[in-house]
């Protein structure tokens, strides 16, 4: 037992060394909270952000640079790819791929102020690849894609922001001015790190509304994308499609060697 001279001696010390004491309390707390913090983030970077799938899909990279262009044929390859590329690689399993690209779009409802939105402007098979769970309605097809079909798949916070309780699907919003038709509405769903974009950053918010990539190019909705251009794709920038410029991300399903 701890006797009365031990007590009184130890606080005696105490009151002696009270700053090496409080010195040596801090250095301890923050020793536990580096560990702390550090185990947390190595956590988080090292989830599987698709369970069961992750190992089958695959980010595509292609060098479209010539030579002539001044490009440097032992640097890596873009990270993002042209118009024409992606297309061409999306063409023929637009359910198994989804070619995408980050934006802005102002929304608003008939008759009030709009507001501008975080946006992902994509082809259809981002909802099927990336798994997204829907709490109303769905994604919306192939044909809708091809004829640049006014659809908004929303979140579920802008989804109440916009209807409050009320039924979205089929409702209509204004997309710069344009009606577009709600054919869904996503669960919260924030992958953590953002692997799908990380130009914009491996933990920024996710996106508040879907829109059809080719519409999205057709209405000139503004784009945030890490861009890198080429011969004289800064003068074509009017025109993306044609642009030689890198832009577009593509992912794509693989599930055996016999699908590649």
């Amino acid at each position: 037992m701890i006797g009365f001279e031990d007590l009184k001696w130890s606080l005696k010390s105490l009151r002696a060394g009270w700053v090496s004491g409080a010195l040596a309390a801090c250095v301890l707390a923050l020793g536990v909270g580096v560990t702390i913090t550090a185990t947390s983030v190595l956590r988080v970077l090292s989830a599987d952000p698709i369970p069961g799938r992750s190992n089958q899909l695959f980010y595509v990279q292609l060098d479209a640079r010539s030579n002539d262009a001044g490009a440097d044929a032992s640097a890596p390859p873009p990270q993002e790819l042209t118009w024409i590329d992606a297309m061409a690689l999306l063409r023929g399993r637009p359910e198994l791929s989804a070619a995408m690209v980050g934006g802005m779009a102002p929304v608003s409802l008939p008759g009030t102020p709009g507001t501008m939105l975080k946006a992902r402007f994509t082809t259809q098979g981002f909802f099927r690849l990336f798994a997204l769970p829907f709490e109303q309605g769905q994604g919306w097809n192939t044909t809708s894609d091809e004829a640049h079909a006014r659809v908004a798949v929303l979140s579920s916070s802008i989804a109440q922001k916009l209807f409050g309780g009320d039924q979205a699907v089929g409702r209509t919003i204004l997309v710069k001015g344009t009606p577009f038709v709600v054919s869904g509405v996503i669960s919260p769903w924030q992958p953590r790190p953002r692997f799908y974009d990380l130009s914009q950053g491996g933990f920024q918010a996710g996106e508040e509304i879907f829109l059809p990539l080719d519409t999205a190019v057709e209405m000139k909705l503004p784009v945030v994308t890490g861009m890198e251009c080429w011969g004289n794709g800064f003068s074509m920038l009017s025109n993306m499609k044609a642009a030689t410029c890198s832009w577009l991300q593509l992912w794509t399903d693989l599930p055996d060697r016999q699908t590649a």
